[in-house]
């Protein structure tokens, strides 16, 4: 199976986190994604706000990420992680700015169900 590239934001954009999750997963820059903004109001098990990205109107906007190489194999275990079907969804089609070139990448956006803005990090 083919690499995955994955954008990380929030914690996963700590390394040894995303490992402990997907052992292949090796960072290979810093992304920025412009016309987004993080927000914390993703209704979380625990009750917190876990980590999100929201498009935003403002043009200052923008969410820096890790970019990771992770083995194709491990993309199960990334959506389990990630809650893939409990409140985010994998976007496949999604790009991200590196070195001022779009690059391609795979990510997790919030789904909208799962959205609360009273909560904290």
């Amino acid at each position: 199976m083919s690499t995955i590239r994955y954008f990380a934001y929030g914690s996963n954009m700590l390394t040894g986190w995303l490992q402990s999750r997907c052992k292949s997963a090796r960072p290979t820059g810093v992304a920025s994604l412009a016309g987004f903004r993080l927000a914390f109001n993703k209704r979380s098990k625990d009750g917190s706000g876990k980590a999100m990205l929201t498009a935003s109107n403002d043009s200052e906007a923008c969410v820096y990420g890790v970019l990771y190489d992770i083995d194709g194999v491990e993309i199960d275990a990334l959506d389990q992680a990630e809650g893939r079907g409990k409140g985010y969804d994998r976007v496949e089609d999604f790009d991200v700015c590196v070195d001022g070139k779009a690059v391609r990448v795979t990510t997790y956006m919030a789904d909208t169900t799962a959205i609360d803005v009273t909560l904290k990090p």
